[in-house]
Formats: structure tokens, sequence, C-alpha cells
């Protein structure tokens, strides 16, 4: 729970800023009760500032909520720290969400979560039921196709949480005897990046990257133009960038014969560009360059662990594990055996949420 909150609330500066403004108020925010995520977090920047303390804090208030609202991590099990920062922001959203239409579904979500993970699985079947065709790339509006779905969308999932978070990919499907497409468009708010078996010589995250949006072949597939089973080429890029990048690499398989962790050492960098996967047809975003901001790291088996996170706050990195927190440089930022990366924007600071 301690890395989730240093990394992915703590460490993001417009969302702490839109807490601080919560503080003190008991009203009602657009005509809903306010609701007990966003007051627990509200309270923890509040103990954060309190200038009267100067210990670690306990985040009580927030345990109660996620006991009462969050069944699956009641009590005190160890759980993932992913799943967990998952349902947290998902909670968040789903009381700040100011959409006018209702929440909506994706194909890349489990259950009723609004919260868009990107696997290369979901990415292969989202093509494959796409919403958009055409007889080529050409022959299709992009621009205007996509604006169209983002302003649907949004009408049904609109919060803060959303503004800093999400972003967009396009998956399309292009037959190879006739060359027609089927296509869409499709929310996600983190990547889940697969990892070459333990053993292997490390790999670069701009390689683990680069791969979750490589193409592919598939064969068998129903094209509505050809009326037969044919093969297509699978392409997917960027349609919209988050001004922050959740980026988890996927370190723990299970199956029916056991559970493993994968250690490969995984290089990233202070900077990550994602202008190579951004489509040529894409709205021109604020920036293709990230910057990183936070890094959790897990130590242990799969059955018994711990997390620690490093974070950056006000220009300065801060190694945290439970109730020690200590001043380090980027040296030592660099080069962890990493679980879930933080980037965002560069320059973010200069743009309002």
């Amino acid at each position: 729970m301690n890395s989730a909150l240093q990394c992915g609330i703590l460490g993001c500066d417009p969302m702490v800023d839109f807490l601080r403004r919560q503080a003190g108020s008991d009203e009602e925010m657009d005509g809903k009760p306010s609701h007990p995520i966003t007051r627990s977090l509200t309270w923890l920047i509040c103990e954060i500032e309190n200038a009267e303390n100067r210990g670690a804090i306990y985040p009580s208030m927030i345990k109660s909520a996620v006991d009462e609202n969050i069944s699956r991590f009641k009590g005190t099990e160890q759980n993932d720290c992913n799943e967990f920062l998952i349902e947290i922001l998902e909670n968040l959203h789903a009381e700040l969400n100011i959409a006018t239409d209702g929440p909506t579904g994706s194909l890349s979500r489990s259950g009723s979560s609004s919260f868009s993970i990107l696997t290369r699985s979901s990415s292969s079947a989202a093509a494959m039921n796409g919403s958009i065709s055409g007889k080529s790339m050409s022959a299709i509006n992009w621009r205007s196709k996509g604006d169209q779905w983002w302003t649907g969308y949004r009408k049904k999932e609109n919060s803060l949480v959303k503004d800093l978070f999400e972003g967009a990919i396009r998956s399309v499907m292009t037959c190879n005897s006739c060359g027609g497409i089927s296509a869409r468009f499709e929310p996600f708010s983190q990547l889940i990046l697969s990892l070459p078996p333990s053993g292997s010589r490390k790999c670069s995250i701009v390689a683990l990257v680069n791969d979750l949006f490589q193409s592919e072949s598939l064969d068998g597939i129903d094209c509505d133009y050809c009326k037969r089973k044919r093969q297509f080429d699978r392409l997917l890029d960027i349609w919209k960038l988050p001004p922050f990048l959740i980026l988890t690499l996927n370190r723990f398989s299970f199956d029916f014969s056991a559970a493993r962790k994968n250690n490969v050492q995984v290089d990233y960098l202070e900077g990550l560009s994602l202008e190579d996967l951004v489509a040529r047809e894409a709205p021109l975003p604020e920036t293709v360059d990230y910057e990183l901001y936070g890094v959790v790291e897990h130590e242990g088996t799969v059955n018994r662990g711990h997390y620690t996170a490093y974070v950056k706050v006000d220009d300065q990195w801060y190694f945290a594990n439970d109730g020690r927190v200590v001043k380090v440089d980027i040296s030592t930022v660099i080069g962890r055996n990493a679980y879930i990366l933080f980037y965002k924007w560069k320059g973010i600071e200069n743009l309002e949420f």
C-alpha cells in the first residue's frame, strides 16, 4: 500500500494539488456526496503537510476506507502493489467522474473496471472486434474518427484520474489479400510489458515498450470484404499520450503447477521518448518526451516479499521503505530491479489540469 501511494498519488503533483484544494471541505462535490477514497487521500495530504508531523505517518484513514470499500484488500494479507494501485485509482475515478452519459466498458478491462490495462493480447482482441472499417488505410479519415470516438468516450469517463493517467491506442487489422481494414480506438491507463525468460541477459525498457507495439501476422481472420478467412497484419500505435505514464513489468506468472517471479534485469533511464510509437495521423501531443519520477521495487518471492519505492518530489529523489524515508540521488535510482516505473511529461509543471 505504501509504495503505491508514494508513487501513484504523492508523486503526481496535479493530483496532490487537487487533494490539497479539497482539504477541510465536507461539502458535496458536483452534486454527489464526498467519497471515502477521496476523503482519505485528502486526509493524508493534510497529515503530511501538518507542521507538527515530523515522523512517518501511518495511513490509517486510507486503510479503513479500503477495508470498507475494496473488499479484496481488507485485512493484512500480502497483496500485489500494482493491483492495489489500480483499485485506488479506479475508485478515485468513480468518485470524481463528472461524465454525463454514465460509465462505459472496454475490451481491455475486467469486470466493471474503467482502469484500462494494455497488454499484447488485449490489443489484438480489440482490433479483431473493430468498429471502424474501410477498404484501405488512406480511405479512412483517422483524425475525424479519433475525435468522434474520444468525444463519445469522455462523455462516459471524465475525471482528473483520466486527465492525468489515460492515453489511447489505435489498433488496426489489415487483410493481406484485399487491404481491407478493421480497426478501433481503445483507452489505456497502464502498459503491461512482457519480459524475456528468467536467466536471460538484461533488456531495456525501450525494447519492451517497442515489443508491445510490434506488428504481427494473424491467420484465419474473417474479412468483411473477401467474405472468407484471410491472413491479417496487426498494427498498434499510440493515438493519445497520457501526461503520466505507468509501465508495469510482468514479473509474476501463475499456472497450475507453480507461481514464479521473473528477476531479469531491465535497464531504464531518467528520460523516455515515445515519438516513434505515435500514429502519424494523431493529433499533435503536448510532448513525446517523459521523465522518470517513481520506481517501485519488489524484493522476495511471489509468496513472500516486500515493496519499496523511489519517488521524486520537488526535484529531490527519496527512497521510501515503509516508515523510513531518506534522500538519494538519481544514480541510486537508476539500475534498480524495478517492478513499476512512473514517468511524466517533461515540462508538465507548466500545464494546467
